[in-house]
């Protein structure tokens, strides 16, 4: 039966630009899909009894590999990255609260329209995608303390960027249900081949797998009881959740609205985030704290080795979540600042900046 109740009621982008940014790679790259984790956090939603928000401020793109019809996250080379970030989040009172992933489709009119693909006579999410957002949800199980082992379902949110109906780019938001996330679990539920349906899997002599039944109307208007065998429709599985934003946007960082340092590894639109586009960023800000408070340009801090800025960063993160001006000009004293300063007034020098994840390869051996 569908799920009657929501672990999260709704999705609030802080300001539309975190999803306008993200979008804008689909349109630079020539239609490659891209996904990305949102930060922010859970917050007390008015608009129903006991509501509760996922408020977005940021959104983090990890590397990952990008086609017209796929893509496709390395998790090895992005758990060195993400810990990073993870961290950085942390320390600006963020957490991670759910993905997103574009499905975008030009509709070939030349009139910035896309295809209308995803409906009740199609899907709304696709067998992986509904189980990649299982593996979120029990990745990031919901903390409750009347529940025997601790945690009763999940938060975490999964936004789909498609077409809608009237051929623009809209918001889809998704959790699965708790049934789903115990039958992923339990490795009773996997991906099928058909795009609405998620495959059960058979018992064997190693695992026992109990039989799933599903409830719909047959071609008679009748209730009937079906056997999942080999598969069930997605859609008793999934829950929706409102997605939005606010019409008064007061982002948490300003240095998003007009000036937003370089988006990570979008070297494939010719974006890079290097000494030069942050040198750039810092001279256009009109103060130092505009130009920190980004969260892109704190995760590039972080991540990149060869600043040496290591928890150095806590200092500047907490300065930003504060907007205090006096302790991120106190910042700007710290060694670990001026040597990126001495590294941009030296535009000669072919500094050698590595990714994380080249960093990470490279130091185990």
């Amino acid at each position: 039966n569908l799920q009657t109740y929501r672990h999260t009621d709704h999705v609030e982008f802080e300001s539309s630009t975190v999803v306008n940014e993200f979008v804008n790679f689909w349109r630079q790259s020539g239609g490659a899909q891209r996904m990305g984790y949102l930060y922010g956090r859970y917050e007390p939603y008015d608009a129903v009894p006991l509501g509760i928000k996922a408020v977005v401020m940021a959104l983090y793109e990890p590397p990952q590999t990008n086609e017209k019809a796929s893509l496709r996250v390395d998790p090895e080379a992005a758990a060195y990255t993400m810990a990073i970030v993870d961290r950085v989040a942390g320390y600006l009172g963020l957490q991670r609260v759910g993905w997103i992933f574009t499905d975008l489709e030009d509709d070939s009119t030349n009139q910035g329209t896309v295809l209308y693909k995803r409906h009740a006579d199609t899907f709304f999410l696709s067998s992986l995608e509904a189980m990649t957002a299982a593996d979120y949800q029990t990745s990031y199980p919901n903390a409750c303390k009347d529940a025997e082992n601790g945690y009763f379902g999940s938060k975490f949110v999964t936004v789909c960027v498609s077409g809608g109906d009237t051929n623009h780019v809209g918001l889809e938001a998704y959790q699965v249900s708790d049934q789903a996330m115990a039958l992923y679990r339990d490795e009773c539920l996997r991906p099928s081949r058909k795009m609405g349906r998620g495959r059960i899997v058979e018992s064997t002599s190693e695992q026992y797998v109990p039989d799933v039944f599903y409830s719909h109307k047959n071609e008679y208007g009748v209730e009937e009881t079906v056997a999942a065998k080999p598969s069930l429709p997605l859609d008793y599985l999934l829950v929706n959740v409102s997605v939005g934003s606010p019409q008064v946007p007061t982002p948490m960082f300003t240095a998003a609205e007009g000036n937003s340092f370089m988006r990570e590894h979008r070297e494939a639109v010719g974006d890079s985030q290097t000494l030069k586009a942050l040198s750039a960023h810092l001279r256009n800000a009109p103060s130092f704290l505009t130009a920190v408070s980004d969260f892109h340009l704190l995760c590039y801090l972080a991540t990149s080795p060869v600043f040496g800025i290591g928890d150095k960063i806590k200092e500047l993160c907490e300065a930003v979540k504060d907007k205090n001006v006096a302790l991120t000009n106190e910042w700007r004293s710290l060694n670990e600042w001026k040597t990126v300063e001495m590294m941009m007034d030296e535009p000669g020098k072919h500094w050698r900046i590595r990714s994380c994840t080249e960093y990470a390869v490279h130091s185990r051996y």
